[in-house]
């Protein structure tokens, strides 16, 4: 994994990581005591992050929200792994910007539309860090890069991918 960005607080620290699947990590653990942490983490796809760092750096009280299953790892009593993760702007605190990620396990749903869900969520463990505005602009500044970077390549490839196919005069005029 090759780390992006990182923060901390004083109880907390919260980092953000690329892993294999081309998926933003975000870890989050919080210092209870010398003997008890909290870890949690949460994988955000590239084109998501891009929104939270757009909604950071411009909007002001910019909120964010999302939840996910995970359909590949059933535990021993057949529940599956749900991460949340939310952003969101309080202008009441002294640190408005305010992350949480919570992990907790679920009963897989499988829709007639063919898209997956869960119910009967159990919160295992969260963790929630207050940022300061400088905080918040500096990691999601951080994470920018990144995310600039990959969408370019991505868009770079697929014009270099539609340039290789045929086009209509090329073909004769014909289609075949």
């Amino acid at each position: 994994m090759v780390k992006l960005a990182n923060t901390y607080t004083a109880n907390a620290v919260m980092d953000f990581t690329i892993n294999i699947h081309d998926k933003i990590t975000i870890n989050m653990v919080e210092f209870k005591d010398r003997e008890h942490t909290v870890s949690v983490k949460h994988n955000i796809d590239v084109e998501d992050m891009a929104y939270v760092v757009w909604g950071v750096l411009t909007q002001p009280k910019f909120s964010y929200e999302e939840q996910k299953v995970n359909p590949y790892k059933a535990d021993e009593n057949g529940k599956y792994p749900v991460s949340k993760f939310s952003i969101r702007y309080d202008e009441t605190k002294k640190n408005p910007w305010i992350i949480t990620v919570e992990n907790g396990i679920g009963d897989l749903i499988k829709r007639e539309n063919g898209t997956i869900g869960y119910q009967n969520y159990e919160r295992q463990r969260s963790v929630t860090l207050y940022l300061s505005q400088k905080e918040a602009v500096k990691i999601f500044y951080r994470a920018k890069s990144y995310v600039d970077h990959e969408l370019e390549t991505w868009i770079d490839n697929e014009i270099k991918e539609d340039k290789k196919k045929p086009n209509r005069e090329d073909r004769g005029g014909r289609e075949r």
